[in-house]
């Protein structure tokens, strides 16, 4: 917080993120995720599959659980010692 490594804008936004989380309802979450992503059907032995094909399979996701997030592959610039 007093290294100035993170802008002041950041470091405000990083502290609602943590005010505004629920430890055990992410946790609740993570499992219905986790639940999920082990309901998707397995491959079949002996079966050759386009995983590109089953990319595309929607999964039910809790309503606003990514809220405004968006991801981004892009490298970000250093600042400091930490990627922002």
């Amino acid at each position: 917080e007093k290294s100035g490594v993170v802008n002041p804008q950041r470091l405000e936004l990083l502290k609602r993120l943590r005010d505004q989380t629920n430890p055990l309802r992410l946790r609740e979450e993570i499992y219905e995720l986790i639940e999920e992503l082990y309901s998707l059907p397995n491959a079949m032995p002996g079966v050759s599959e386009d995983v590109h094909e089953t990319l595309g399979l929607p999964i039910d996701l809790p309503a606003g659980l990514l809220g405004s997030v968006t991801l981004s592959f892009e490298p970000q610039p250093l600042q400091g010692n930490i990627i922002i």
